[in-house]
């Protein structure tokens, strides 16, 4: 492959034309000067960042689910699924802080992929909404809400979460033609 061949984009992603369609393959990330980045330089990039945050999401996900789905006659069943809800806010706002951070993955997108960028912002307006989806779920946990009512809330927050990451995974991936994972 030749040096031309090579496109770096604002973010610091490295990639080729690959297909008809101008599709992008990632390559280890290099420097402005074309010069491969080390690991741990590479993983600082907001793609990487953006990575971390959905493991990090992905576990409070998966915290809120399995406390919601235990009994809720169970002793400390509210106060076990308030402290998912907490900690699933907290990934929730790392999210959002960390990608629409100034020099995040939605900039990055926007300055690499600008076709892209309605997309873009219908990803970053879901986040006001997933944001009271959670909250609504943690102020009928204090209230008088019964359990089956409290989980409904819980399942349309997780279910708008979910529908989120899958956005924010097809975005990535049509920008990138790469698979941020499922984490």
């Amino acid at each position: 492959m030749t040096r031309a061949a090579l496109v770096t984009f604002a973010s610091g992603v490295t990639a080729t034309p690959r297909g008809q369609l101008s599709k992008l393959v990632l390559h280890a990330s290099c420097d402005e000067g074309g010069r491969p980045m080390s690991q741990e330089e590479s993983d600082n990039g907001p793609l990487e960042s953006a990575r971390t945050r959905r493991a990090d999401l992905k576990a409070a996900l998966s915290a809120v689910e399995i406390a919601a789905a235990s009994p809720a006659g169970a002793e400390g069943w509210s106060a076990e699924l308030g402290a998912a809800l907490i900690g699933l806010r907290e990934a929730f706002d790392d999210h959002v802080r960390e990608v629409e951070d100034p020099e995040g993955l939605l900039d990055a997108l926007r300055d690499d992929a600008p076709h892209l960028s309605h997309q873009i912002n219908e990803v970053q307006e879901e986040h006001p909404a997933v944001e009271a989806q959670i909250d609504e779920a943690s102020e009928m946990l204090r209230g008088d809400a019964t359990p089956e009512e409290i989980r409904e809330a819980v399942l349309a927050a997780l279910s708008a979460i979910a529908r989120h990451r899958q956005h924010g995974a097809d975005l990535v991936y049509h920008a990138y033609s790469v698979d941020i994972g499922g984490e």
